[in-house]
């Protein structure tokens, strides 16, 4: 398991995850992830806020996701693309207000025990993934400046 706790909370999570004896081997705690595309080709699920740049990352590597939308985004945007996402068969949705570790653990173990969900979830992410997406928007700008 890999964890990004965030800058302000790492060391506070370091001190409870201490506390209750749950630091162990197979779980890497990191404050932030420097290179996201090499953690999420590791991840067989992820557990995402629900903003445009995440899910562009998340979709364009394949990766199913249980995503937690922040409640004060603008509009409440994050609500809509988690549930676009949902609705296409690439992620399980938690309001945030509804969120308890419970039912989190609950959520990650009924999709990490269900194979064949988690592979047609994976399939869904990767159909709404532009990994291209860079390449053409960098052509078109090239295209742009030729004329």
């Amino acid at each position: 398991m890999l964890h990004a706790t965030g800058e302000v909370n790492y060391e506070y999570y370091m001190a409870e995850m201490r506390k209750a004896g749950s630091l162990d081997d197979n779980i890497m705690i990191r404050p932030y992830l420097h290179n996201m595309p090499v953690a999420l080709a590791a991840a067989d699920l992820a557990v995402f806020r629900a903003g445009a740049i995440g899910l562009a990352e998340l979709t364009a590597k394949g990766v199913p996701a249980v995503l937690v939308p922040y409640p004060y985004a603008t509009a409440n945007h994050q609500e809509f693309n988690a549930k676009a996402v949902e609705a296409a068969g690439a992620a399980k949705v938690i309001l945030d207000k509804e969120l308890t570790g419970e039912k989190l653990l609950e959520e990650i173990e009924k999709l990490l025990i269900n194979d064949n969900q988690l592979q047609a979830m994976k399939k869904a992410a990767k159909s709404l993934g532009r990994p291209e997406a860079a390449a053409e928007i960098a052509q078109q700008a090239l295209n742009l400046v030729r004329k």
